[in-house]
């Protein structure tokens, strides 16, 4: 447990000269397994060379070993990192059969900038690896990737994140082709959207660039939520392209969207 604390400044390299290895994780904190609570702890200018500019956690890994990671209001801001550059969530040759954890309530996750993908945070998880995400009374804003996710990545076939009263407004900046998501880019996985705030997040470039809210390739559910004020080519609010998992969205307000790209743009909705 740590409470009330400061963790600034610090750097994680990848000096490995393997393919599979675990540097370059966690700038601040890396968490192997075990639980996790952080109380009003703030995380500024960490950088992590490969995820995880401020925290880096597994859901799993060939140890059949999980970790659990909560996290209880505080800041992460100015963080780096090529993937997750805010918070990572990643597995390594995980063995299956074990859950891991991860919940924010309350945090503001805003301006921190990952190399390629989740600007906030990156999701991403084997196939034979499971996790459950909890985001509540929180704000990811004004953070940025030029791969895929601003906001936040989700890459995981078992992973399941819910995002309750919250806010996702984030810029979102590339300079050609690519997978798109300013908000949220969710590959796989589910992902269930409540009573939360998808404002103002952008997703611009050439062919690629879609879903300037959101970009679902998976099982998604919004309720009693707003997409407003969001910009993209392909579905300048919500992008989906699957055909696996069902969308379904209800009571829910979509306005004031804008499709920016005369070649390769559509409505607020795009399926």
């Amino acid at each position: 447990t740590l409470n009330d604390s400061i963790i600034t400044g610090n750097t994680a390299l990848d000096d490995s000269t393997t393919a599979a290895n675990y540097d370059g994780f966690g700038g601040g904190i890396a968490n192997g397994s075990g639980t996790v609570q952080l109380n009003n702890t703030n995380f500024t200018n960490n950088f992590a060379e490969t995820g995880g500019g401020a925290v880096s956690t597994f859901a799993a890994d060939s140890f059949g070993q999980a970790a659990a990671f909560h996290i209880n209001g505080g800041t992460f801001s100015g963080n780096q990192a090529r993937e997750g550059a805010a918070i990572q969530e990643f597995s390594y040759n995980a063995t299956g059969g074990i859950d891991g954890v991860l919940s924010l309530d309350g945090v503001t996750i805003s301006g921190n900038s990952a190399s390629f993908s989740g600007g906030g945070l990156s999701l991403s998880l084997e196939t034979s690896a499971e996790s459950t995400i909890t985001i509540s009374n929180s704000a990811i804003t004004n953070n940025s990737a030029p791969g895929r996710g601003g906001g936040i990545a989700l890459n995981g076939a078992n992973a399941n994140l819910t995002i309750s009263i919250s806010e996702i407004a984030n810029i979102y900046n590339i300079g050609g082709s690519s997978t798109g998501g300013g908000g949220i880019h969710q590959s796989n996985g589910m992902l269930t959207i409540e009573s939360s705030n998808i404002s103002g997040n952008t997703s611009s470039g050439a062919t690629g660039a879609d879903g300037g809210g959101i970009r679902s390739s998976s099982g998604l559910t919004i309720r009693d939520s707003l997409l407003n004020g969001n910009s993209g080519n392909y579905g300048s609010a919500l992008f989906v392209s699957t055909a696996n998992g069902v969308t379904t969205i209800s009571n829910s307000t979509i306005a004031n969207n804008i499709a920016t790209n005369g070649t390769y743009s559509t409505g607020a909705v795009y399926m």
